[in-house]
């Protein structure tokens, strides 16, 4: 769907120049030059165990791991197979951690997530799940793996092209379009009852849905009044109305974190650019001065920021804007060549997940926005389109 509208914006923007206004860039820089060290100098286990956490340890990216018994962070673990206990001396405190679980790999996120949780007062993060759109036969599919990208397991088997798969209510349900061959429909699964419903099958266009935070309403863009618009529907009683009505098209809608509003890529301008609407509806609001081409927002329910994919400079990179005060200009966060798309905020509120365009391959990423560090997935497939939980 992405690459169907950005299509159709180019046909509007054609022929236009980026008008750059420096005072609404700004290049993140972090004023600390790096994450603090952390050593784990004592371990009581398998080996093949210890190298597992650590690489959770390092991929989380809170920490620079290292071996020298100076670090900032101290840990000595004693893992049995079961149960994990962490000893951590932090600058501050020497505190225990421990957890037990069957499941080595959501035992060890469940304790580096405790430690961040404690630390930095994250929420959950990598005991989420990540979705995208893989390809490991003729067909696209949705694909649900660990957030560092192992595990993946295809999660549609329509055998016909499943895309744009997006989380909601909380991570109970996932929406995402689907192309059979007389029709295009909206799915959403629930995760908790294992049970799918069709959401929406109108003739025309019908994309870009997701679940509100709360679990009770999806937003969407369909076409079914000959144009198209912005529409709500509460998944559970089917109740729809339409948000926007209007020629110019709507799209990559997704909701704040208190479901009040919802954020959106419009075209009323002389590009494609970020607006917001309340769900009860009304006149929609451009979020950031100035035109630039934004698309795929997300609303972090942590931070408050929004992240997006911003056309700069020849090329789409990825950027964020902190909503409690977006008069105060967005931040670049990739500088790295190829296109950077379809960001999503990570449960920690710092992370992106996104995909990456370069030399003719699409390969996820996790991008800091503190740091401007980019941590590829080893994903054995081709992966696009990616959402986290």
């Amino acid at each position: 769907m992405q690459s169907i509208f950005r299509y159709f914006m180019l046909l509007i923007t054609i022929g236009l120049s980026l008008i750059t206004q420096a005072n609404d860039i700004v290049i993140e820089k972090s004023t600390e030059e790096k994450n603090p060290s952390l050593a784990i100098i004592g371990w009581e286990g398998p080996q093949e165990a210890l190298n597992n956490f650590a690489h959770l340890l390092r991929f989380a990216d809170w920490f620079d791991i290292v071996t020298t018994k100076e670090a900032d962070y101290k840990l000595t673990g004693v893992y049995d197979g079961k149960e994990l206990k962490l000893n951590v001396e932090s600058p501050n405190r020497t505190y225990v951690l421990k957890h037990a679980n069957q499941n080595q790999n959501y035992l060890f996120q469940y304790l580096i997530d405790s430690l961040l949780h404690a630390e930095f007062k994250t929420g959950p993060y990598l005991t989420k799940k990540i979705a995208f759109v893989g390809q490991s036969g003729v067909v696209k599919e949705i694909f649900i793996a660990e957030v560092d990208g192992r595990n993946a397991v295809r999660q549609t088997k329509h055998n016909h092209l499943a895309t744009e798969p997006h989380w909601g209510g909380a991570g109970r349900f996932l929406s995402y379009t689907r192309y059979l061959r007389t029709r295009v429909d909206i799915k959403v699964l629930d995760l908790n009852l294992n049970r799918s419903k069709r959401l929406a099958s109108y003739q025309g266009l019908n994309a870009g849905c997701q679940v509100d935070p709360s679990g009770t309403y999806a937003v969407m863009t369909l076409s079914k009044g000959k144009q198209v618009d912005l529409y709500v529907k509460n998944i559970h009683n089917g109740q729809m109305k339409q948000l926007t009505n209007d020629r110019l098209p709507e799209a990559s809608a997704c909701w704040s974190p208190d479901s009040g509003k919802i954020l959106f890529v419009g075209s009323y301008s002389s590009r494609p650019g970020l607006y917001t609407i309340p769900l009860s509806g009304g006149r929609p609001t451009k979020v950031m001065a100035g035109a630039y081409e934004a698309t795929s927002p997300d609303w972090s329910v942590v931070s408050n920021k929004v992240c997006f994919s911003l056309r700069y400079g020849g090329q789409y990179v990825i950027a964020s804007l902190d909503m409690t005060k977006p008069s105060a200009g967005f931040k670049i966060h990739t500088s790295t060549a190829g296109d950077w798309e379809s960001p999503s905020w990570m449960g920690d509120g710092r992370h992106v997940l996104c995909s990456r365009y370069f030399n003719g391959k699409k390969k996820l990423y996790l991008v800091d926005t503190k740091f401007e560090k980019q941590i590829p997935l080893p994903t054995n497939i081709q992966a696009s389109l990616p959402d986290a939980q």
